[in-house]
């Protein structure tokens, strides 16, 4: 139910289409995981976690740092190779 309500509201709210509930269950069931399919949709989930965030774990927040970079850089040199393009 919560991995239902989650996906709900991440499409509600943020716009985050490409979420998918997987089972994940070995032996109960029961567990399920939810997964976004998109870089960008991934960035603006973390973004809308870590926003206004106190708590959070250190080397998480790094590791959110390092990918949100990575996607940057990786859309920007993107961006100059259509311009070159053109």
């Amino acid at each position: 139910m919560f991995c239902d309500g989650l996906k709900k509201y991440l499409e509600a709210k943020l716009g985050i289409m490409s979420c998918h509930i997987y089972d994940a269950s070995c032996h109960n069931g029961i567990t399920r995981t939810i997964r976004i399919g998109k870089n960008a949709d991934k960035i603006k989930f973390l973004e809308w976690m870590y926003k206004d965030a106190d708590i959070y774990l250190q080397r998480k927040f790094d590791k959110y740092l390092e990918i949100k970079e990575y996607y940057y850089n990786k859309s920007k040199n993107r961006d100059m190779n259509n311009s070159l393009l053109i």
